[in-house]
């Protein structure tokens, strides 16, 4: 009986370590199976087929997609225009005009049409189609790269360098090099300057003996001026040679300078004389300037800007002041070069002084800009008084210089002038220039102690000048002086007039006081106040968009006003 009861519960223990045997074996199956499907889980993820180098592989390929496309729309834009024109591409310049189009900043290409793009090789064959290649790989090297930037410099330090430096390079926002030096390979450390006339991001590179490559970006961001201080500062770092060439310097307020007759405090931006001038473009957003009161007298180039090289000012009001100087004295700009000024208007008085020495250059003052070359002025006006104690006054550009468009401007201001040539709108439009008035108006008083004085323009000398569809309303004063040659649209003229008419009550009796060519002024003795006040049609005559409306609100005296004003 013992003994039954014995095996019985042996055999219950059997039963229960073979149970739990089976359990056992079926975990270490489960573990099995689960590692296996891991193992396969992770090879198709990041396995050489997997998901993530598979997403990668797509990634670069929309990216080389991209590129492809971008270097194709403009091959194929550069082609079908040369066919427009030429009806063959036997004169195409592909290479050159690649390398001059805007949209593809950085890009490099050879007389073969072999070329880098955004990291990338590419060729484009005789049927001008694009091929992409693979992406630039560049073998990183170790070394410590510090970049910073102060008031738009760039300074770039290299130290620690393992494999000795043969060659530092800092790039700007479009890839270009703006700085680079090249080594024996020696040294491991290293620092550079630089310029940062562009928003964007910097990057340095620096490059080793073996080829290696390490580098390093900062951000630099774009100027927005919201106070008298920060635009003390934008004037200072002009001033300390950057020209912002291609960037785009914001106003976000209006501005009190709070200066005065007694408190001249405001520094004019820039001297070509000094060789520091703003080559950007400035952004007013129709805010002001207030109190603009310069504080070098005693010099040349005194305006807002003092200089302007290949610049843009748009959308900027200076609301008062007072400007004074010696030579190419402007409201926005004492000179500008290559440059645009839009949408800008100035109600600060602004005197050119005579030169304390003789030889010294023309003095000059304008309402807009002092002294342009090869300039555009488009819907300006001014109304500050405008004084020359010597030489040239206009109301908007005192001395036009080579080539210079002033379009749908006017000038209400009184322009006086000591010595010889004076304009509502400019003095002068100098010799074997091609100046061009068009669709402007002067109201302001004309009054000329010395020589020539016109309604419109003081002198049109000798070249492709033109003056057309404007006229004149305010009053030529001569000051009794039997000498002045008088006009009430032009004082003297050696160019090509159209469609111009003054007021008869303005003083002079003819449109110019002395004209040197064949073309007459249609109202050569002045039209009378209603008369003038009909002209709106006259004065859109010819043109293709209507310019000139009639003043239904009386805000010029009944007279034609531009549409913009």
């Amino acid at each position: 009986m013992v003994k039954k009861e014995m095996l019985i519960e042996a055999e219950k223990k059997i039963k229960l370590f073979s149970n739990k045997g089976i359990t056992l074996i079926t975990l270490v199956i489960t573990i099995i199976i689960l590692l296996i499907l891991a193992s396969i889980v992770i090879s198709i993820t990041i396995g050489r087929n997997g998901i993530f180098e598979r997403a990668k592989y797509a990634i670069d390929e929309t990216k080389k997609a991209q590129v492809q496309e971008e270097i194709q729309l403009v091959v194929t834009d550069i082609v079908v225009n040369q066919l427009s024109q030429e009806e063959t591409l036997e004169n195409l310049m592909l290479k050159e005009e690649i390398e001059e189009h805007n949209s593809l900043k950085g890009i490099t290409i050879d007389e073969n049409l072999v070329g880098t793009y955004k990291n990338y090789n590419y060729f484009i064959d005789e049927q001008y189609k694009v091929h992409i290649g693979e992406k630039i790989q560049e073998e990183l090297f170790e070394a410590e790269i510090k970049i910073q930037e102060t008031k738009r410099k760039i300074e770039v330090s290299v130290t620690n360098a393992k494999e000795g430096i043969q060659e530092i390079q800092l790039f700007d926002p479009n890839a270009k090099i703006i700085v680079e030096q090249e080594l024996d390979g020696t040294q491991t450390n290293i620092s550079i300057n630089g310029i940062a006339n562009l928003s964007g991001i910097y990057k340095a590179k620096v490059i080793s003996k073996t080829g290696k490559v390490a580098t390093k970006t900062i951000e630099v961001r774009q100027i927005k001026i919201n106070n008298k201080a920060e635009l003390i500062e934008f004037g200072e770092i002009v001033e300390s040679g950057v020209t912002f060439e291609g960037d785009t310097i914001t106003l976000l307020s209006d501005i009190y300078l709070e200066g005065s007759s007694s408190n001249r405090n405001w520094n004019s931006i820039g001297s070509k004389l000094r060789n520091t001038y703003f080559s950007g473009t400035f952004e007013g957003n129709n805010h002001k300037i207030y109190d603009l009161y310069n504080s070098k007298t005693n010099e040349r180039q005194q305006g807002f800007f003092g200089c302007i090289v290949g610049g843009t000012i748009k959308d900027l009001g200076i609301e008062s002041g007072n400007i004074v100087g010696y030579c190419a004295i402007g409201g926005i700009a004492g000179r500008a070069d290559n440059s645009e000024v839009i949408n800008c208007y100035n109600k600060a008085s602004v005197r050119g002084e005579v030169y304390p020495s003789e030889n010294m250059g023309t003095t000059s003052a304008g309402g807009i800009i002092g002294y342009g070359s090869n300039i555009m002025v488009r819907q300006c006006y001014n109304t500050g008084s405008i004084y020359a104690c010597g030489d040239v006054a206009g109301g908007i550009v005192s001395l036009v210089d080579n080539k210079g468009e002033i379009v749908q401007c006017y000038n209400i201001g009184n322009v006086t002038t000591d010595a010889t040539l004076i304009g509502g709108i400019a003095g002068v439009l100098q010799q074997n220039s091609k100046g061009i008035i068009n669709n402007c108006y002067n109201k302001g008083n004309i009054v000329a102690k010395v020589t020539k004085a016109g309604g419109l323009v003081g002198e049109v000398r000798v070249g492709e000048n033109e003056v057309r569809n404007s006229y004149n309303t305010g009053n030529i004063i001569s000051n009794n002086n039997s000498n002045a040659v008088l006009g009430g649209v032009i004082g003297e003229n050696n160019g090509v007039l159209s469609n111009l008419f003054f007021i008869n009550t303005a003083g002079p009796a003819y449109g110019c006081g002395l004209n040197n060519t064949q073309y007459s002024l249609e109202e050569s003795r002045g039209s009378t106040q209603e008369t003038l006040k009909g002209l709106t049609n006259k004065l859109n005559e010819g043109q293709d968009n209507a310019v000139w409306q009639i003043d239904e609100k009386n805000i010029n005296g009944g007279y034609p006003i531009l549409r913009w004003q």
